[in-house]
């Protein structure tokens, strides 16, 4: 971070410390922020394989052991999205969500008639 001027190596502080002492300079806030936020981003693949495998075991089985149909199971699945749509994502960003959605969709169709 020193070498992108990001921040620079300063004096010791007046108190005793076991490492080496760095200030952080303001105009790194930005570049700082973009770094976490990609490091973070990181964790989408596994995050995403994890529910992908946890999910559907949650929802099949016991739609399976009331009877009921394929139809049922995308019910529940519409009503996660729409929770989840109407709880965590901004008003202004529904419909990039359901166009999203509606993409991911026609795709495995695609995919299961191939």
């Amino acid at each position: 971070m020193i070498k992108l001027g990001w921040m620079s190596a300063d004096a010791p502080l007046e108190v005793p410390v076991a490492t080496k002492v760095f200030v952080v300079f303001a105009s790194a806030k930005e570049p700082l922020s973009a770094l976490l936020t990609e490091i973070q981003r990181d964790a989408l693949p596994r995050i995403f394989s994890e529910l992908r495998r946890e999910i559907p075991s949650k929802i099949v089985p016991p739609v399976i052991a009331a009877s009921g149909a394929p139809g049922d199971v995308a019910l529940m699945l519409a009503g996660i999205v729409e929770g989840t749509m109407r709880r965590w994502i901004k008003p202004e960003l529904h419909e990039d969500f359901l166009d999203d959605i509606v993409k991911k969709v026609r795709l495995l169709s695609k995919e299961l008639k191939a």
